[in-house]
């Protein structure tokens, strides 16, 4: 077994990144009862919003947190499993604690090392042959975290809302992922683009999702819709599914989680 890394990215803030990668998380554990499929949710944007919606205690004091692993010289020196922590979520879903200021330490810190990209690649390859999937959150800037999380990732998703501040933005993410593969020579695979808050009967939203459509084909995956039942699972920090089964937003990441699975499986190496 050795995990399939996937990064959930996007420059831009605001567009579901957290969202996506905590319903993702949730659901893929949730769909691999059966067969045991364990799944770590890391959380890379110094926000933490990710971490704390699958369990992190509140005023987390920071000790024992991913950012004194990036932290630690050389990387990997401790090992990520010692504090990685289990969700109270249904399946075996894993996390790993996120503390703001630590995180941002973290950040300076990487700025200033020879291979400042590959240190989470580093951290993760020491734990991948113990989960099925990684699923990586991002922070909305293009800084060196963002950048770690291209590096480790094989697999990209790329959450967007139809409108037209959003899809002006989406060249920069993909103009980063060509300039990671000139430098490292790889990139993440990319699973598709992820329509968010899709507001369907908008003329405008539909006008743009379209577009996304013309632009990126079979590679768009199905639209989650603007729901209220997502935010307030959020708010609540549990995944959409375990808060009301039958919303619309819950129905659509169960889609996105199969169509996932499926895509991913097409794109692994032989």
């Amino acid at each position: 077994m050795s995990a399939r890394i996937i990064g959930i990215v996007n420059e831009k803030g605001g567009c579901g990144k957290t969202t996506t990668a905590v319903n993702l998380a949730a659901l893929l554990a949730r769909a691999g009862l059966s067969s045991g499929t364990r799944v770590l949710l890391i959380d890379m944007d110094p926000q933490g919003s990710a971490a704390k919606c699958v369990g992190q205690k509140p005023n987390f004091p920071g000790e024992g947190s991913l950012g004194e692993v990036l932290l630690s010289d050389p990387p990997g020196r401790i090992p990520l499993e010692e504090y990685v922590q289990r969700s109270n979520w249904e399946g075996h879903l894993d996390y790993v604690p996120t503390h703001h200021g630590v995180m941002i330490d973290a950040e300076r810190h990487m700025r200033g090392l020879l291979k400042r990209g590959e240190v989470l690649d580093r951290v993760l390859r020491q734990i991948a042959d113990s989960y099925h999937y990684i699923i990586i959150d991002s922070g909305p800037s293009a800084g060196v975290l963002f950048w770690n999380v291209l590096v480790a990732a094989h697999y990209a998703i790329v959450p967007t809302i139809p409108d037209y501040i959003n899809i002006e933005g989406l060249p920069r993410t993909f103009e980063a992922m060509e300039r990671i593969e000139s430098e490292f020579g790889r990139k993440p695979k990319l699973v598709g683009v992820l329509p968010t808050v899709y507001r369907q009967g908008i003329d405008a939203q539909n006008r743009y999702m379209a577009a996304l459509k013309k632009r990126f084909g079979d590679l768009l995956l199905p639209p989650i819709p603007q729901n209220i039942d997502v935010q307030e699972a959020f708010g609540k920090r549990v995944p959409v599914y375990f808060f009301n089964p039958r919303a619309p937003g819950a129905e659509a990441y169960g889609r996105v989680t199969m169509e996932v699975i499926k895509r991913v499986k097409e794109k692994a190496p032989a």
